[in-house]
């Protein structure tokens, strides 16, 4: 991959304009969900426009079962979201942020705005010849290794790509593993509907004098199965969040290389390298996720003997709940 180190020593007139304008938008428009309190972006989190001329972003909106606006509650109909209209007020602030930040792009903002041609390999940070001079004197003893950036670009070229992979391998990995438990949970509610219908059976059997064991039975089928929908729902919270932040790291990352944005790129890959075991080392087992209970009847003299003991919900490991049917 060819990279650019062309020099710029100053801002010109037409970028200092994007800055005021992208300025004067944030502060006049709202830029981040109203709901997740995200960024808008395109297109992974699209502005879009409500009826009531709120603006919430497509992924929330997707996340809302009632077609109502979620902060004043008007009803925007049946329409789906994706039809809703972008908001082009914040689409044009968006694209005005964007022209700004290209403007402080590849050049050190604390001094001069001068090139960052140079790379520091023991700070793995891009630099300029005054950050060599004034910080990062070439001198191994102080862990400052300088090094053209044409050649920290062809050596970390190779990283560069490892990470992208490994994040997007890490993504598909999550997103099997939600696909997974939201099958796991539409079987365990095929599993409580099974349960509750074999103890009502058997519990007819036993007529009232068995009343009070068959509720003990029902309540314990809804509190196993509620404790592991909330288990799960837990575990997917986590996952949504652990890989918000891969997802994040993965589109900065993959946009500062298409921009060829030095900063950003080895920023990023700082942050990758510093967090690589918490961010993509992940290894999941299904054996907790299988977790699984079956009604079992306790027959003849022994519910006869010890009522309290007729029948019990048991936790096993069943691989069939992440198998779709």
């Amino acid at each position: 991959m060819a990279y650019s180190t062309d020099p710029t020593s100053s801002l010109d007139l037409e970028k200092e304009k994007f800055i005021l304008v992208a300025k004067d938008l944030i502060n006049i428009l709202g830029l981040e969900c109203e709901i997740c309190k995200e960024e808008y972006a395109m297109p992974d989190r699209t502005p879009k426009l409500l009826p009531c001329n709120h603006t919430i972003c497509l992924p929330c909106l997707n996340r809302i079962v009632s077609s109502q606006c979620p902060v004043c509650r008007t009803s925007y109909y049946d329409s789906n979201p994706d039809d809703l209209p972008n908001d082009f007020k914040v689409v044009s602030g968006l694209d005005a942020i964007k022209k700004a930040k290209s403007a402080f792009r590849n050049v050190c903002m604390k001094h001069n705005c001068r090139s960052l041609d140079q790379y520091c390999a023991g700070c793995m940070l891009p630099v300029c010849s005054d950050c060599v001079r004034l910080d990062h004197s070439n001198d191994a003893n102080d862990g400052h290794v300088i090094v053209s950036m044409a050649r920290a670009l062809e050596d970390n070229d190779g990283r560069f790509g490892d990470i992208e992979e490994k994040c997007k391998n890490n993504m598909d990995q999550f997103n099997r593993r939600k696909d997974n438990i939201e099958t796991v949970k539409t079987n365990l509610g095929k599993l409580k509907e099974k349960m509750l219908r074999e103890v009502e059976d058997k519990f007819n059997e036993y007529s009232a004098l068995l009343l009070q064991r068959k509720e003990s039975l029902v309540a314990s089928i809804y509190e196993k199965i509620e404790k592991r929908e909330i288990e799960l729902g837990n575990e997917t919270n986590r996952h949504e969040e652990h890989n918000t932040k891969v997802k994040t790291l993965y589109n900065s990352f993959k946009a500062a290389r298409e921009c060829n944005d030095l900063r950003d790129m080895f920023a990023l890959q700082k942050e990758f390298v510093n967090n690589e075991n918490e961010l993509v080392d992940v290894t999941f087992s299904n054996e907790k996720l299988c977790e699984s209970f079956a009604f079992k009847p306790v027959w003849e003299e022994r519910f006869k003997t010890d009522l309290s003991a007729l029948g019990d919900i048991l936790s096993k490991i069943d691989n069939q709940l992440i198998s779709a049917e």
